[in-house]
């Protein structure tokens, strides 16, 4: 069995790893809405999914969040959601949880379209199946018993990987938006005009007027 940790308010400071949240208020949310930062945790063995340059893995974490001094940042997701349906991006590289051809999982890309579309089905007893499509239906997601990541439901199999809502406030999940932003700003002044050479060449249509 599998469980979201729903943590903060929404839109707080970008995180640092290895400084400790402003807050460790407990919180418990229905569903994990679109604006906050989630860990999303396999209750059954109390590991963290763990996004490490795109890779994903399960790491064990304490019975008592509030023991840490601070959550790494390789175990805070950020929830969105597009036409309808639930992303989750690391915020350690940006990279949206999704699946390539062959369904195996990661976080590497920086957009939410259709491989990283996910939903979120009730289940009995405040938990929930996460399912991304396949054709007409949709696999849930289920935790690897290794550690090593997660995979998709088979055909007929049954995942048995549940998610539970429950959380505590960290900082929000946006550092992925100063490296962007900085990348940004590399490539500005880059291609600055200034940068270029001051006489440009013309074109022949030019020269023939």
């Amino acid at each position: 069995m599998a469980a979201f940790v729903i943590t903060g308010k929404g839109v707080a400071t970008a995180p640092r790893a290895g400084r400790a949240p402003s807050s460790s208020r407990v919180t418990r949310l229905s569903d994990p809405h679109a604006g906050t930062t989630v860990l999303i945790i396999d209750a059954e063995h109390n590991r963290a999914l763990a996004c490490h340059d795109g890779d994903l893995r399960l790491e064990k974490v304490p019975g008592d969040l509030d023991s840490l001094e601070s959550i790494p940042v390789h175990w805070q997701w950020f929830s969105t959601e597009t036409d309808g349906f639930k992303g989750f991006r690391s915020v350690a590289n940006g990279g949206f949880l999704g699946h390539d051809i062959w369904w195996g999982f990661y976080a590497r890309v920086h957009h939410h379209l259709g491989w990283e579309h996910a939903t979120l089905s009730r289940r009995p007893g405040g938990c929930y199946w996460i399912q991304f499509e396949h054709w007409w239906t949709l696999r849930q997601l289920c935790a690897r018993g290794d550690g090593g990541g997660v995979y998709w439901q088979q055909e007929g199999a049954r995942c048995g990987s549940l998610w539970r809502c429950t959380g505590r406030g960290i900082e929000d999940g946006t550092a992925w938006k100063e490296k962007e932003k900085n990348e940004n700003s590399a490539r500005t002044c880059i291609l600055s005009p200034s940068k270029l050479p001051v006489t440009m060449p013309q074109s022949r249509g030019m020269e023939r007027r």
